[in-house]
């Protein structure tokens, strides 16, 4: 429970900006009821309506500082989730603290390959790298993509592997590989 009362300093409300984005924050020192003391910051981008809403028992940060670090921090937030969705983390469950940082340490592996596959394919796009498209980046749609280029490397393999057998037995040779087609 917050206890937000006379006691309190009152709000701090600026305009601030983090790389190109510009905010107006609002935040305040209260007291909690168990006896600790937070700052509480409101934040908005100005290109947006959406208000996010931070805490940190570290009172004396500037809103600058606590927005910079969650910045920082949402990068991190975002590779666990997309780990746990798409890259199979969720699934793997061990109390062992060496398998543990194993299979993080291969979801990691994993979300860089991805990425660097997704930085490959704009650069050879011809397009530049920004934030922007920085931003475009999906886990799951550079993976299938990935998926669909392996697919289609296999295929050719076994064609020209199989140059001389008749059309129909090849497609029944591949369709028979059922781990190439899922």
């Amino acid at each position: 429970m917050i206890k937000i009362g006379s006691g309190n300093p009152p709000k701090e409300s600026i305009r601030t900006s983090l790389r190109e984005n510009k905010y107006q924050t609002h935040s305040q020192k209260v007291s909690l009821k168990t006896g600790g003391a937070v700052k509480i910051v409101c934040t908005r981008s100005l290109s947006h309506r959406t208000v996010k809403t931070m805490f940190t028992t570290n009172t004396s940060l500037a809103i600058e500082s606590i927005l910079t670090a969650y910045n920082k921090r949402w990068s991190i937030e975002v590779f666990f989730k997309m780990s746990k969705q798409y890259l199979g983390l969720k699934a793997y469950q061990n109390r062992n603290l060496k398998a543990v940082e194993s299979a993080v340490r291969l979801s990691l592996i994993s979300y860089n390959l991805l990425t660097h596959a997704f930085i490959e394919k704009v650069r050879a796009q011809g397009k530049r790298l920004t934030d922007k498209r920085l931003a475009q980046f999906s886990v799951l749609d550079t993976r299938d993509h990935l998926r669909r280029i392996a697919m289609i490397d296999s295929i050719d393999y076994c064609l020209e592997q199989n140059v001389n057998k008749p059309r129909n037995i090849i497609i029944k040779e591949i369709k028979n590989c059922r781990w190439l087609l899922s």
